[in-house]
């Protein structure tokens, strides 16, 4: 069942007579950047569907003074019904309702905006989706899926050029920080050149977070769209016109319970949003050589500093103040810690420091039975993947120096050493056995410092 329901605002909502009213605004989104004619960047939503409670499983689609319902006789993969929404003759919205499925609930449905519309003024295109919420008796439930698009010139001191960052990705002297994941780049050959026309990284399925880099001037050439136009004309650039566009799912927002109904349309919460989805994840790196990504320069792929100084401060909503806690779970971060230092450890054995700094974190944050899951993973992957070779690696000396170090933090050993060994899927020596009973009570081994 849906639950935390956010009943939209109920005050008489004033609609404005038409599209044409809602026009495209001179400044991005209502906040004015700068006094000159040229506006350095636009922000903008560019995809938005919210998840809907109805009061009953059945809309009336009978028309009223502005809207006209549209039932297409269509269903998708999860709703049997599909309604397109006018509003005064121009298409204003897609309505999914009435789930095939019993484990959803039956009062579920989906709203998804029209791309033209999100390009409207904010205060009335809130107005009159309020008013539709209204008639057809719907309260917000979250947000399914967001995409805000950050548009900016080619040329821009804002941002790092994207021509730029491909040709140093491909050469190495960048690097991208975070797990492994999809990265893709787009290139077209020009006058027997080849030039970059955008990048993706993340995955689209994942229903979290999915960023888009691409050459929107060149886009709109094959996918025209007006509005659009009309709002990167205001830009005056002489250079093409470059979209940075994050998808954000519904799992990302689980992260958000306090976003709601009333932040959909709000100009600073799009800065935390695209802020927040880029974060950790999705950051770049100068390649100095240093053992690990995260411990090389960071390159600012948005020079939020200068931005704040053209705009003025923009400081963290209480929302997105909640999400960047939880996106900065220290449990998180502590795994990730915990893997780089293995991998340290795997790679020179003898050296304790990492492994000391391991256990602590896996005492600390009670990851002990993750760490231990994990080591068969992690060692396949730094020899298979990473080709990380080292034949001198020994996992029973690994063994030993893990409850070493463990009893510095915890007195308990929570597993023995023939259990560990059949679930590393490794022949038990023994020798090994007898070398680790000998040395199990040592819990200081020679010339280990605490490093905490």
């Amino acid at each position: 069942m849906l639950k935390d329901i956010q009943t939209p605002i109920r005050a008489q909502p004033h609609a404005p007579e038409s599209f044409h009213e809602m026009k495209i605004p001179d400044r991005y989104n209502g906040e004015q950047l700068t006094q000159t004619n040229k506006v350095p960047f636009q922000i903008s939503l560019d995809w938005l569907t919210i998840n809907l409670k109805l009061a009953s499983t059945h809309v009336d689609i009978k028309g009223s003074k502005y809207f006209d319902f549209e039932d297409t006789g269509n269903r998708t993969k999860i709703f049997k019904h599909v309604i397109e929404i006018y509003y005064t003759n121009e298409k204003f919205a897609t309505l999914t309702f009435c789930p095939f499925s019993s484990a959803l609930d039956p009062f579920l449905a989906q709203l998804q905006l029209a791309n033209e519309a999100l390009y409207l003024e904010k205060e009335y295109l809130f107005q009159v989706l309020d008013s539709l919420l209204l008639q057809i008796d719907a309260s917000f439930v979250s947000v399914n899926r967001l995409d805000v698009a950050l548009d900016f010139p080619e040329d821009s001191n804002l941002f790092f050029n994207p021509q730029i960052l491909a040709g140093q990705m491909f050469d190495g002297s960048v690097l991208m920080a975070g797990r492994e994941k999809k990265f893709n780049i787009y290139t077209q050959m020009k006058q027997g050149g080849i030039t970059t026309q955008g990048m993706s990284w993340g995955d689209r399925s994942s229903g979290s977070r999915y960023v888009r880099l691409y050459n929107k001037t060149e886009e709109l050439k094959k996918n025209f769209k007006a509005h659009i136009v009309e709002l990167h004309a205001q830009m005056n650039a002489e250079k093409p016109i470059w979209r940075l566009e994050c998808q954000l799912g519904n799992k990302f927002f689980r992260l958000l319970p306090s976003f709601g109904y009333a932040d959909l349309f709000k100009f600073r919460d799009y800065i935390d949003l695209i802020q927040i989805s880029l974060k950790g994840f999705f950051e770049f790196h100068l390649n100095t050589g240093a053992s690990q990504t995260n411990k090389n320069p960071k390159i600012e792929l948005i020079k939020w500093l200068k931005i704040e100084e053209l705009h003025g401060s923009f400081k963290s909503v209480d929302w997105s103040k909640e999400a960047r806690k939880v996106l900065d779970n220290p449990h998180e971060s502590a795994k990730r810690t915990i893997k780089a230092n293995f991998r340290e450890y795997y790679k020179e054995q003898d050296e304790l420091s990492p492994i000391a700094c391991l256990c602590y974190l896996a005492e600390k944050y009670q990851l002990e039975d993750f760490f231990l899951g994990k080591v068969p993973f992690w060692l396949d992957e730094f020899r298979a993947k990473r080709k990380i070779l080292n034949s001198d690696f020994d996992i029973s000396k690994f063994w030993v120096d893990w409850q070493d170090c463990l009893g510095r933090w915890s007195q308990s050993n929570k597993i023995t050493y023939v259990d560990y060994s059949k679930a590393l899927n490794y022949p038990l020596n023994t020798q090994d056995l007898i070398s680790f009973e000998d040395q199990k009570d040592d819990t200081t081994p020679q010339g280990f410092t605490d490093p905490f």
